[in-house]
């Protein structure tokens, strides 16, 4: 089978899918740019895509090109008509071959979600027929696409992907305190990531013992600075700016609680980083990932926008805090890493070899 997967950029969220389909298919990363900036920024490294070959698409001939020589692949686009140049391409779609849509729902955040539905609408109304799936992000993505007037019956259930850790390094874990719980904040330090709001609720859990440390950087840090002086909460919360992927992920593996407070997160990447490392999930309803740690029972799923929900989830999970054994938390990486990576890879590839013919066993594993 040959697969072309449209992106902007090498994408750090589904290279570890490609680099599995890549094993046995024949793989082209069709892309605008290799990563961006932004990402360099917060420490990402160049996504390893296996045998997968990458084509820049310097123009709309190259794309054209690229499409019209390989009219027998599979399409797999992120996104609908998303990006200058693939929007050529996804303008061009034949029905020859099978054509996928990786997304994840439309922000529901901000003046411009009042106008995110008429226009997925019209999407809907232009592509519903030229696609025949939609892998969309978690519970969230799926049902958002069927808000928006796409078929039920082409809309499945999906994920955004990371690479898997060495699961032998549950068993070195060693915490200096063993009745302190560590907590973990790793992302932007932007608006939508709601860290301020995290952090006054932080502040109420006065009576709690906790560590609470933050990974990340952006317009955010002086206030955030500001937040940990004026609270006195140096002791307990410390920020240590943007590092690399690795440095970050070793954090995480020393941690009990990954939080992700996002106003909005399509996915959530990061949750899979934890959950592969039997860290505990602490998100809410408007991240895409919450699904997953509802599934796992690895943490809480609180109400979006609530800060009493999020004050009362973190009591709970504090002042009832017991520290997993290395071998509960080594069979949730287990769990994570079989349910949640390896055979969601295995059913998209079943899903490109047999759609439209798909078994309702098989839809059932994404809907």
């Amino acid at each position: 089978m040959k697969i072309i997967f449209w992106q902007n950029i090498i994408s750090p969220h589904q290279s570890f899918l490609i680099r599995e389909l890549a094993k046995k298919h024949e793989v082209i990363l069709a892309v605008l740019e290799e990563i961006s900036e932004e990402r360099l920024e917060q420490g990402w490294k160049k996504p390893d895509i296996g045998n997968a070959k990458v084509v820049f698409l310097q123009n709309q001939e190259v794309a054209d090109s690229l499409q019209k020589n390989n009219r027998d692949a599979v399409g797999v686009f992120s996104g609908i008509a998303s990006y200058k140049i693939i929007r050529g391409v996804f303008k061009g779609l034949n029905k020859n071959a099978c054509t996928i849509v990786i997304a994840e729902a439309g922000s529901n955040l901000g003046w411009q979600s009042f106008f995110r539905k008429p226009l997925y609408y019209l999407k809907a109304l232009l592509y519903k027929n030229k696609i025949d799936a939609i892998f969309a992000m978690g519970n969230l993505g799926v049902e958002f696409y069927r808000s928006v007037g796409f078929p039920k019956d082409k809309i499945f259930r999906f994920q955004y992907f990371t690479g898997l850790p060495q699961l032998d390094e549950l068993a070195e874990i060693t915490f200096e305190n063993e009745n302190v719980p560590v907590m973990l904040f790793i992302g932007q330090l932007i608006d939508r990531k709601d860290i301020i709001k995290l952090l006054n609720v932080i502040n109420n859990l006065k009576d709690i013992d906790y560590e609470f440390k933050i990974i990340g950087d952006g317009p955010l840090r002086e206030e955030v600075e500001n937040i940990i002086s004026k609270y006195s909460l140096a002791n307990k919360v410390t920020l240590h700016g943007n590092m690399d992927n690795l440095q970050a992920m070793d954090f995480l593996l020393n941690s009990d609680y990954l939080i992700l407070p996002s106003k909005f997160d399509g996915w959530g990447a990061v949750v899979n980083e934890a959950l592969s490392r039997g860290v505990k999930v602490i998100t809410n309803t408007n991240c895409g990932a919450s699904c997953i740690v509802e599934e796992m029972k690895w943490g809480t799923v609180y109400k979006r926008n609530s800060i009493m929900d999020l004050e009362k989830v973190l009591l709970g999970e504090l002042s009832a805090f017991k520290r997993p054994t290395a071998e509960e938390r080594m069979k949730k990486a287990i769990e994570f890493s079989n349910n949640y990576s390896l055979n969601i890879v295995n059913q998209f590839e079943k899903i490109l070899y047999a759609y439209p013919q798909v078994s309702p066993v098989e839809r059932k594993l994404f809907t």
